[in-house]
């Protein structure tokens, strides 16, 4: 996986978490970084920031289409 998709993946993941933070039933599991999660729990971002963070994240995801490898533009789109 490029660095550029595993730092998107990432982002989304921690935004997710961050949702959970005003939905606790949002996220069932979550096994990954603790540090994350304590993160999301010590930010508490306003749902708007959430979103935009979400939006700017999906536009970065968009991006990667016909600026990657074939590999990585298929795993974007799965």
């Amino acid at each position: 996986m490029s660095s550029t998709l595993f730092t998107i993946a990432e982002r989304y993941v921690q935004l997710v978490l961050a949702i959970g933070q005003h939905d606790p039933s949002y996220v069932d599991a979550y096994y990954g970084p603790a540090q994350w999660q304590e993160d999301a729990v010590s930010a508490k971002l306003p749902l708007h920031q959430i979103g935009d963070e979400l939006a700017a994240t999906l536009d970065r995801l968009a991006g990667l289409e016909g600026s990657a490898d074939q590999e990585t533009q298929l795993r974007a789109i799965n």
